[in-house]
């Protein structure tokens, strides 16, 4: 069975920010990530990074087969499979290096926090985060749900909560798209612009 594809499209400056700090952020990390593996002894290799709904970390360092595991360090296996080095904390050693490790957080998945937008919504198989593509000078979201509740640009829901507890009526909001940020496209206008981007892409590299 397909799935229905949902496409937001924004051109908000606050969701503009957010992707313009995502980059930022990310080549931040990605230097500072170099650095940490240069003083943890590895230079020919680089970190596993783990993600689940928005949200990354590191989950290790890359391992190749017959390599010593060097100290502080022990495998990391998964279903009696080898995926990596990860900080051995039982020791003093691999709690130091997991304490330099947590020192360089991976940036979240923009995805996580996008004004307006949900960072997960409920399905039939657990919490789904949507596709995000950034073109043309927006930013487009897809959701592979059914339904998304909307909070209108106008109207009184926008200002619905579930409780007299403001920190409940924070909730409501943020598991709703706010189509004063928002607008649904048609996936004819989402797929086009994905063809033109894609073959812009194309032409550059010829």
């Amino acid at each position: 069975m397909t799935e229905k594809l949902i496409a937001y499209r924004s051109t908000h400056p606050d969701v503009l920010a957010t992707l313009a700090k995502y980059h930022a952020d990310v080549k931040q990390w990605q230097a500072d990530a170099a650095e940490l593996l240069k003083e943890l002894g590895f230079t020919d290799r680089g970190f596993l990074v783990g993600r689940g709904l928005g949200q990354r970390w590191i989950a290790g360092v890359e391992y190749r087969d017959g390599d010593p595991v060097p100290t502080g360090w022990r495998l990391r296996k998964r279903r009696g499979r080898v995926e990596g080095l990860t900080p051995h904390r039982g020791t003093q050693a691999g709690r130091a290096i997991a304490a330099q490790i947590q020192a360089c957080p991976v940036p979240d998945m923009p995805q996580a926090h996008l004004p307006g937008m949900p960072a997960d919504r409920p399905s039939d198989e657990g919490l789904r985060s949507p596709g995000l593509r950034e073109m043309a000078g927006a930013v487009y979201v897809t959701w592979t749900i059914d339904a998304i509740p909307e909070i209108p640009a106008d109207g009184p829901e926008r200002e619905e909560h579930l409780g007299d507890d403001e920190h409940w009526r924070t909730i409501r909001l943020v598991h709703h798209v706010d189509l004063a940020i928002w607008e649904r496209v048609p996936l004819s206008q989402y797929y086009a612009t994905v063809e033109a981007q894609d073959e812009a892409k194309a032409g550059e590299g010829q």
